[in-house]
Protein backbone atom coordinates (compact mmCIF):
# COMPACT_ATOMS: atom_id res chain seq x y z
CA UNK A 1 0.00 0.00 0.00
CA UNK A 2 2.88 1.93 1.10
CA UNK A 3 4.63 1.68 -2.25
CA UNK A 4 1.22 2.59 -4.42
CA UNK A 5 0.96 5.48 -2.32
CA UNK A 6 4.13 6.91 -3.37
CA UNK A 7 3.99 6.21 -6.93
CA UNK A 8 0.76 7.92 -7.12
CA UNK A 9 2.56 10.81 -5.18
CA UNK A 10 5.08 10.81 -7.87
CA UNK A 11 3.02 10.69 -10.20
CA UNK A 12 0.72 13.22 -9.64
CA UNK A 13 4.41 15.77 -8.54
CA UNK A 14 5.35 15.23 -12.42
CA UNK A 15 2.07 16.42 -13.26
CA UNK A 16 2.08 19.54 -11.91
CA UNK A 17 5.68 19.58 -13.22
CA UNK A 18 4.11 18.78 -16.97
CA UNK A 19 1.44 21.22 -16.46
CA UNK A 20 1.11 23.31 -13.06
CA UNK A 21 -2.31 23.64 -12.24
CA UNK A 22 -3.46 27.05 -11.60
CA UNK A 23 -4.74 28.11 -8.15
CA UNK A 24 -7.52 31.01 -7.91
CA UNK A 25 -6.91 33.49 -5.29
CA UNK A 26 -9.48 31.20 -2.87
CA UNK A 27 -9.42 27.39 -4.17
CA UNK A 28 -11.89 24.33 -2.95
CA UNK A 29 -10.84 21.08 -2.03
CA UNK A 30 -10.92 18.72 -5.37
CA UNK A 31 -12.55 15.67 -3.99
CA UNK A 32 -13.42 14.21 -7.49
CA UNK A 33 -12.60 12.30 -9.24
CA UNK A 34 -9.76 11.92 -7.56
CA UNK A 35 -10.06 13.16 -3.64
CA UNK A 36 -6.77 14.68 -2.94
CA UNK A 37 -8.11 15.49 0.26
CA UNK A 38 -8.57 12.12 1.44
CA UNK A 39 -5.47 10.72 -0.41
CA UNK A 40 -3.29 13.59 1.39
CA UNK A 41 -4.54 12.12 4.62
CA UNK A 42 -3.58 8.59 3.59
CA UNK A 43 0.00 9.81 2.12
CA UNK A 44 0.84 11.48 5.77
CA UNK A 45 -1.03 9.54 8.08
CA UNK A 46 1.58 6.98 8.77
CA UNK A 47 4.20 9.76 9.64
CA UNK A 48 1.57 10.45 12.74
CA UNK A 49 2.08 7.67 15.51
CA UNK A 50 -1.59 8.63 17.16
CA UNK A 51 -0.58 6.96 20.79
CA UNK A 52 1.66 9.14 20.98
CA UNK A 53 -0.47 11.95 19.79
CA UNK A 54 -1.85 14.54 21.98
CA UNK A 55 -4.89 16.58 21.99
CA UNK A 56 -5.41 19.40 24.13
CA UNK A 57 -8.95 21.79 24.26
CA UNK A 58 -11.39 19.37 22.91
CA UNK A 59 -14.22 21.22 24.72
CA UNK A 60 -13.47 23.72 22.73
CA UNK A 61 -12.85 21.97 19.31
CA UNK A 62 -16.83 20.42 20.13
CA UNK A 63 -17.64 24.25 20.72
CA UNK A 64 -16.29 25.36 17.62
CA UNK A 65 -18.25 22.45 15.75
CA UNK A 66 -21.98 24.09 17.76
CA UNK A 67 -20.64 27.74 16.38
CA UNK A 68 -19.82 26.51 12.77
CA UNK A 69 -23.21 24.35 12.54
CA UNK A 70 -25.18 28.02 13.92
CA UNK A 71 -23.55 30.36 11.17
CA UNK A 72 -21.18 31.74 13.31
CA UNK A 73 -17.76 32.00 12.00
CA UNK A 74 -14.09 30.81 13.72
CA UNK A 75 -10.47 32.12 12.82
CA UNK A 76 -7.96 30.03 13.99
CA UNK A 77 -4.44 31.76 14.64
CA UNK A 78 -1.87 28.78 14.68
CA UNK A 79 1.77 28.53 14.60
CA UNK A 80 3.27 26.30 11.80
CA UNK A 81 6.05 24.15 11.88
CA UNK A 82 5.35 21.19 8.67
CA UNK A 83 4.14 22.03 5.07
CA UNK A 84 1.32 19.29 5.51
CA UNK A 85 0.14 21.18 9.30
CA UNK A 86 -3.43 21.21 7.70
CA UNK A 87 -3.25 17.62 6.67
CA UNK A 88 -2.13 16.23 10.36
CA UNK A 89 -5.39 18.14 11.60
CA UNK A 90 -7.24 16.34 9.32
CA UNK A 91 -6.03 13.13 10.68
CA UNK A 92 -6.35 13.83 14.10
CA UNK A 93 -9.58 15.23 13.86
CA UNK A 94 -12.15 13.84 11.51
CA UNK A 95 -12.89 10.96 12.80
CA UNK A 96 -14.19 13.07 16.16
CA UNK A 97 -15.05 16.13 14.18
CA UNK A 98 -15.78 15.00 10.60
CA UNK A 99 -17.28 18.73 9.67
CA UNK A 100 -14.56 21.03 10.90
CA UNK A 101 -11.16 20.42 8.85
CA UNK A 102 -13.01 19.23 5.27
CA UNK A 103 -14.22 23.23 5.85
CA UNK A 104 -11.07 24.63 7.30
CA UNK A 105 -9.97 27.32 4.83
CA UNK A 106 -6.09 27.53 5.31
CA UNK A 107 -4.27 30.96 4.24
CA UNK A 108 -1.73 29.61 2.08
CA UNK A 109 1.77 31.39 0.97
CA UNK A 110 2.87 31.05 -2.96
CA UNK A 111 5.48 28.06 -2.05
CA UNK A 112 3.00 25.49 -1.55
CA UNK A 113 0.76 26.33 -4.74
CA UNK A 114 4.13 26.60 -6.98
CA UNK A 115 6.47 24.02 -5.53
CA UNK A 116 5.83 20.33 -7.40
CA UNK A 117 6.41 18.44 -4.60
CA UNK A 118 3.42 20.82 -2.15
CA UNK A 119 1.37 21.26 -4.89
CA UNK A 120 -0.60 17.67 -5.12
CA UNK A 121 -1.37 17.93 -1.77
CA UNK A 122 -2.74 21.47 -1.99
CA UNK A 123 -5.06 20.87 -3.94
CA UNK A 124 -6.61 18.65 -1.72
CA UNK A 125 -7.35 21.41 0.83
CA UNK A 126 -9.58 24.59 0.97
CA UNK A 127 -7.20 27.33 0.64
CA UNK A 128 -7.00 31.34 0.68
CA UNK A 129 -3.81 31.64 -1.29
CA UNK A 130 -1.97 34.97 -0.39
CA UNK A 131 1.54 36.34 -1.52
CA UNK A 132 3.79 36.67 1.57
CA UNK A 133 5.44 39.94 2.77
CA UNK A 134 8.45 37.89 2.15
CA UNK A 135 7.77 36.99 -1.44
CA UNK A 136 5.70 39.47 -2.65
CA UNK A 137 8.53 41.88 -3.44
CA UNK A 138 10.38 39.79 -5.79
CA UNK A 139 10.75 40.02 -8.07
CA UNK A 140 9.75 43.80 -8.79
CA UNK A 141 7.88 43.68 -11.75
CA UNK A 142 5.12 41.33 -10.19
CA UNK A 143 4.93 43.45 -6.92
CA UNK A 144 1.51 45.14 -7.96
CA UNK A 145 0.22 42.26 -9.53
CA UNK A 146 0.90 40.09 -6.49
CA UNK A 147 -0.72 42.85 -4.69
CA UNK A 148 -3.80 43.03 -6.35
CA UNK A 149 -3.72 39.36 -6.10
CA UNK A 150 -3.85 39.65 -2.29
CA UNK A 151 -6.60 42.54 -2.24
CA UNK A 152 -8.90 40.09 -4.33
CA UNK A 153 -8.49 37.17 -1.87
CA UNK A 154 -9.23 39.13 0.91
CA UNK A 155 -12.24 40.63 -0.34
CA UNK A 156 -13.51 37.20 -1.50
CA UNK A 157 -12.74 35.68 1.95
CA UNK A 158 -14.99 38.88 3.63
CA UNK A 159 -17.72 38.12 1.51
CA UNK A 160 -17.64 34.38 2.86
CA UNK A 161 -17.47 35.70 6.52
CA UNK A 162 -20.59 37.38 5.67
CA UNK A 163 -22.06 34.33 4.97
CA UNK A 164 -21.12 32.73 7.56
CA UNK A 165 -19.93 29.59 8.73
CA UNK A 166 -16.46 29.37 8.11
CA UNK A 167 -14.23 28.16 9.34
CA UNK A 168 -10.28 29.90 8.80
CA UNK A 169 -6.28 28.54 9.29
CA UNK A 170 -3.77 31.15 10.20
CA UNK A 171 -0.30 31.27 10.61
CA UNK A 172 0.46 34.67 11.33
CA UNK A 173 4.05 34.45 11.26
CA UNK A 174 4.12 34.06 7.93
CA UNK A 175 6.69 31.19 8.52
CA UNK A 176 7.33 27.71 9.97
CA UNK A 177 8.88 27.55 13.53
CA UNK A 178 12.67 27.09 13.49
CA UNK A 179 15.55 26.08 16.03
CA UNK A 180 15.53 28.86 18.39
CA UNK A 181 18.92 30.25 19.80
CA UNK A 182 16.76 31.97 22.39
CA UNK A 183 15.43 28.62 23.76
CA UNK A 184 19.07 26.35 23.26
CA UNK A 185 17.85 25.29 19.63
CA UNK A 186 14.54 24.03 21.12
CA UNK A 187 11.85 24.57 18.40
CA UNK A 188 9.48 27.21 19.89
CA UNK A 189 6.81 29.42 18.08
CA UNK A 190 7.63 32.39 15.93
CA UNK A 191 6.35 35.67 16.64
CA UNK A 192 3.12 36.84 14.80
CA UNK A 193 2.89 39.52 12.11
CA UNK A 194 0.78 42.49 13.69
CA UNK A 195 -0.55 43.32 10.25
CA UNK A 196 -2.14 39.61 9.36
CA UNK A 197 -3.72 39.53 13.23
CA UNK A 198 -5.06 43.00 12.69
CA UNK A 199 -6.33 42.37 9.27
CA UNK A 200 -8.45 39.11 10.49
CA UNK A 201 -9.90 41.30 13.89
CA UNK A 202 -10.83 43.93 10.89
CA UNK A 203 -13.08 41.16 8.60
CA UNK A 204 -14.54 39.35 12.05
CA UNK A 205 -15.90 43.42 13.03
CA UNK A 206 -17.02 43.38 9.64
CA UNK A 207 -18.41 40.42 9.45
CA UNK A 208 -20.48 41.52 12.77
CA UNK A 209 -21.29 45.46 11.65
CA UNK A 210 -22.60 44.58 8.30
CA UNK A 211 -23.63 40.72 8.28
CA UNK A 212 -24.51 40.19 12.37
CA UNK A 213 -21.74 37.38 11.92
CA UNK A 214 -19.98 36.60 14.84
CA UNK A 215 -16.70 35.69 14.11
CA UNK A 216 -14.66 33.61 17.09
CA UNK A 217 -10.95 33.74 17.67
CA UNK A 218 -9.40 31.26 18.60
CA UNK A 219 -5.76 30.09 19.76
CA UNK A 220 -4.02 26.94 18.71
CA UNK A 221 -0.70 25.71 19.46
CA UNK A 222 1.25 22.80 17.21
CA UNK A 223 3.66 20.18 17.50
CA UNK A 224 4.13 19.00 14.35
CA UNK A 225 7.69 19.45 13.60
CA UNK A 226 9.85 16.14 13.92
CA UNK A 227 7.52 14.74 11.23
CA UNK A 228 9.18 16.37 8.31
CA UNK A 229 11.30 19.52 9.53
CA UNK A 230 11.61 22.60 6.90
CA UNK A 231 15.38 23.87 6.19
CA UNK A 232 16.73 25.26 8.59
CA UNK A 233 17.89 28.27 6.46
CA UNK A 234 14.06 30.87 5.35
CA UNK A 235 13.59 31.81 2.22
CA UNK A 236 15.17 29.09 0.18
CA UNK A 237 14.49 27.84 -3.62
CA UNK A 238 11.75 26.05 -4.42
CA UNK A 239 12.12 22.31 -4.34
CA UNK A 240 13.52 22.17 -1.11
CA UNK A 241 14.73 18.71 0.86
CA UNK A 242 11.87 17.06 2.76
CA UNK A 243 12.78 14.42 5.31
CA UNK A 244 9.80 12.13 6.58
CA UNK A 245 9.68 10.38 9.83
CA UNK A 246 6.99 8.86 12.10
CA UNK A 247 6.27 10.99 15.30
CA UNK A 248 3.87 11.97 17.72
CA UNK A 249 2.09 15.16 17.15
CA UNK A 250 0.37 17.58 19.16
CA UNK A 251 -2.43 20.48 18.86
CA UNK A 252 -3.55 22.39 22.02
CA UNK A 253 -6.43 24.93 21.24
CA UNK A 254 -7.20 27.63 23.89
CA UNK A 255 -10.35 29.32 24.94
CA UNK A 256 -11.67 32.22 22.50
CA UNK A 257 -10.13 35.44 22.73
CA UNK A 258 -12.25 38.52 21.69
CA UNK A 259 -10.19 40.61 19.62
CA UNK A 260 -13.16 42.56 18.60
CA UNK A 261 -14.29 44.08 21.80
CA UNK A 262 -10.34 43.66 22.99
CA UNK A 263 -9.72 46.42 20.13
CA UNK A 264 -12.30 48.02 20.79
CA UNK A 265 -11.80 48.91 24.33
CA UNK A 266 -8.01 50.48 23.41
CA UNK A 267 -6.11 53.56 21.76
CA UNK A 268 -6.20 53.30 18.58
CA UNK A 269 -2.57 53.51 18.50
CA UNK A 270 -2.20 50.14 20.85
CA UNK A 271 -4.48 48.25 19.35
CA UNK A 272 -2.45 46.40 16.99
CA UNK A 273 0.38 45.11 19.08
CA UNK A 274 -1.53 44.48 21.71
CA UNK A 275 -4.22 41.83 20.40
CA UNK A 276 -1.47 40.19 18.52
CA UNK A 277 0.73 40.17 21.64
CA UNK A 278 -2.63 38.80 23.56
CA UNK A 279 -3.08 36.04 20.83
CA UNK A 280 0.90 35.12 20.69
CA UNK A 281 0.90 34.58 24.36
CA UNK A 282 -2.12 32.15 24.49
CA UNK A 283 -0.62 30.29 21.81
CA UNK A 284 3.14 30.22 23.30
CA UNK A 285 1.79 29.13 27.11
CA UNK A 286 -0.32 26.67 25.67
CA UNK A 287 2.64 25.42 23.51
CA UNK A 288 4.89 25.09 26.20
CA UNK A 289 2.13 22.82 28.25
CA UNK A 290 1.65 20.70 25.27
CA UNK A 291 5.22 20.15 25.12
CA UNK A 292 5.27 19.16 29.10
CA UNK A 293 1.77 16.79 28.52
CA UNK A 294 3.66 14.91 24.99
CA UNK A 295 6.89 14.03 27.73
CA UNK A 296 4.72 12.72 30.36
Amino acid sequence: VADQQLATYIKLAVDQVRDPYRFEPLHSSLREPFDYYEFGKRFFAPMVSLNESVILGEEQLARMTEQLAAGENIVIFSNHQIEPDPTVLSILLDDKYPTLCPKMISVAGDRVTTDPMAAPMSLGRNLLNIYSKRHIENPPERKEQKRAHNQRAMRMLGDLLAGGGQCVWIAPSGGRDRPSGEFAGAVMPAPFDEKNVDMFRLLGAQALKHAQRKTHFYPMSMYTYPITPPPDKIGGQVGEERILRRKGVGIAVGEAIDLVAVAESLPKAERRSTITQTMFDAVFTNYKGLLEQMQR
